[in-house]
């Protein structure tokens, strides 16, 4: 039989027990650089997206800057 800490280290495969996470810094740096799963975001789509919104509200600026004058 198993010993007292083999059974305490022990977990069943359907329940979480065949992976506990990146253990190095190198896997912890490819999970962080791994695409976001939700929905069919990516970091890069976010980052683009967020560019455009940054030039749209710079133009809103300058948009109500011409209608002040």
């Amino acid at each position: 039989m198993f010993s007292t800490q083999e059974r305490f280290n022990k977990v069943c495969r359907p329940h979480g027990g065949a992976s506990t996470g990146p253990k190095t810094s190198a896997g912890r740096q490819r999970c962080e650089e791994a695409k976001i799963v939700h929905g069919r975001e990516t970091r890069a789509k976010r980052a683009v997206r967020a560019e455009k919104l940054r030039e749209l509200r710079e133009l809103e600026g300058v948009l109500e800057a011409l209608a002040d004058c």
